[in-house]
């Protein structure tokens, strides 16, 4: 569960009642969640996400073990809050975490923790952060289809889905994915990666800033449009439109510009924006 999305005293109620449902079968996972599902989804400010987990689980141990909590935390204060049931079996408590100082708080102040989007081999470089003797919980994906291409199709949009997300690009180039991770994020924001230089092979120029932005830039129109004057004497360049708009010369950003390099000389490999549906 989210730290934000519930109050502190609301959550331990949860906890406790699921607890009552299955006492000595249910574990507790908690975690920061993400800006955008605690701020764009819910209104609250995600401010000081280590802190708010640390603080919360601090709270739930006390209050599960049936005493009357009064306290101020540093993200949140309690005043006299006493569950009404009695928890006979205390819940492991684990935490989402993804880099190093919250897999140190999941080994220091939780039961272990749990862990996400990453592969077999990762999880080499994660678990030293947790400690010996704490639990290690990772959550698998699986599609049961013959389809080879139709289960990578899925993957692929499921993996740009998270890796927009500013933490999760963030978690994937602290471990050595830090090009690859920051291009769907580059995207959405309408930029380029840091270091990633967009040349014309022909003349060794830099493209124009917008070519191969997401949809979201307001700007990528007018870069699309100096992209068409740019190369239109090297070949043929097909420009989907945006749907509504009637203007060609005002088409709107794509990523499925296709140019045709019809000069003569050696055979050229034609140049394609880099688009979220790349992911491996």
């Amino acid at each position: 569960m989210p730290a934000y999305t519930r109050g502190p005293a609301l959550l331990a109620q949860h906890v406790a009642s699921l607890c009552d449902a299955a006492p000595g079968r249910f574990a507790f996972g908690i975690g920061t969640s993400s800006n955008v599902i605690v701020e764009q989804w819910n209104g609250i400010p995600f401010d000081e996400p280590y802190k708010r987990v640390r603080d919360t689980v601090r709270f739930l141990r006390a209050a599960l073990s049936g005493e009357k909590v009064t306290e101020d935390y540093e993200t949140f204060s309690v005043k006299g809050f006493r569950l009404g049931v009695k928890v006979a079996h205390q819940p492991p408590i684990l935490i989402a975490a993804l880099r190093p100082g919250m897999l140190r708080l999941a080994g220091r102040e939780g039961d272990g923790a749990i862990v996400n989007w990453l592969s077999a081999e990762d999880v080499k470089t994660v678990v030293p952060h947790v400690g010996a003797g704490k639990e290690i919980v990772a959550r698998i994906f699986v599609l049961p289809v013959d389809d080879r291409d139709l289960a990578y199709g899925i993957g692929k949009r499921a993996i740009a889905s998270y890796l927009t997300v500013p933490v999760y690009a963030a978690f994937h180039d602290w471990l050595g994915r830090g090009r690859a991770a920051g291009r769907p994020v580059a995207a959405v924001e309408g930029r380029r990666p840091e270091g990633r230089r967009s040349v014309d092979p022909r003349r060794g120029r830099r493209r124009p800033a917008g070519v191969g932005r997401a949809r979201e830039d307001p700007r990528a129109p007018r870069a699309l449009r100096r992209q068409r004057r740019h190369h239109s004497r090297a070949g043929d360049l097909r420009v989907r439109g945006r749907p509504g708009r009637s203007d060609a010369a005002s088409a709107g950003p794509t990523l499925d510009v296709a140019r045709r390099d019809t000069r003569a000389g050696p055979e050229r490999r034609p140049s394609r924006p880099w688009e979220l549906s790349d992911l491996a």
